[in-house]
């Protein structure tokens, strides 16, 4: 009887531990979790975005753009934990995760790109294979998947100014010093700081990745013996001052959401010219 008695109390407490531990735990891929801290699941593209402070972003657009020449590309919008998941993704075909941020800032619509975590983010998956892609929105930084070089338009995150030259004694391989300083808060509502780009006009005609915002801006220029003159600037080479008010300008897209190797930032243009 006693014998009996043990054997029971075995298997029951046996049974009772093999039942916990084929329950699916909390905030696992198949308990409804959307979020980019769980595993990989087959015929599933999920993940998180966060803002640049790193809190959950809702409303993000996740794009997931085909790289091959068949298939029908996927998207979704992330929700207010910042989570999002594509479900019954199908075929033999490769996708790419791109995420980006509909949005209005001082009355204009941007749309604008968002950085993947990290590197790994921009590799192509099959949908049989499943994918986590977190992201991160980022004021500033290198887009590693621009096919553009490091010192061209293009390859940032942030906004570019292209100067137009206009100096009297002919020296076009001077360098522009410029002082950008914000005027309102930033595009993610922070306070900004004041910026410093240099430009060698001899090698580009490029300010790049500053932060999208409004700046008052003041230029010099040292020439190529080294001496240092002031300069005059503005939107164009009729209407320029010692500083000027610069506003960044969203690109023109029918719609948020692409497989746009793009900031989403118009490139902006200034004149500098000779005082």
């Amino acid at each position: 009887m006693r014998t009996m008695l043990k054997w029971v109390v075995t298997a029951g407490l046996a049974g009772m531990l093999t039942s916990c531990g084929n329950k699916s735990s909390g905030g696992g891929p198949d308990s409804g979790d959307t979020g980019g801290t769980g595993t990989v699941q087959a015929g599933a593209l999920k993940g998180r975005v966060v803002d640049t402070k790193g809190q959950p972003l809702s409303g993000a657009v996740i794009y997931a753009a085909i790289t091959g020449t068949n298939g029908v590309p996927s998207k979704t919008t992330t929700d207010a934990q910042g989570t999002y998941k594509l479900s019954d993704m199908a075929g033999s075909v490769t996708y790419k995760a791109l995420a980006w941020l509909p949005l209005t800032y001082r009355g204009k619509s941007f749309c604008l790109r968002i950085s993947p975590e990290d590197a790994s983010g921009n590799e192509v998956f099959l949908p049989k294979d499943g994918a986590i892609r977190n992201f991160h929105w980022r004021l500033q930084g290198r887009m590693d998947d621009s096919p553009a070089a490091p010192d061209e338009d293009g390859a940032w995150y942030g906004g570019t100014i292209k100067l137009f030259p206009e100096f009297d004694d002919g020296d076009y391989k001077s360098t522009i010093e410029l002082q950008l300083t914000p005027t309102e808060p930033l595009i993610d509502g922070s306070t900004g700081e004041v910026l410093t780009r240099t430009v060698d006009l001899g090698k580009t005609q490029y300010a790049l990745d500053i932060p999208v915002g409004v700046y008052k801006i003041s230029a010099s220029r040292v020439k190529t013996d080294g001496t240092r003159v002031s300069a005059r600037l503005g939107p164009s080479n009729t209407t320029t001052s010692s500083e000027t008010v610069f506003e960044f300008k969203p690109t023109d897209m029918p719609a948020c959401g692409s497989a746009t190797v793009s900031s989403g930032v118009t490139r902006g243009f200034l004149s500098v010219l000779s005082p």
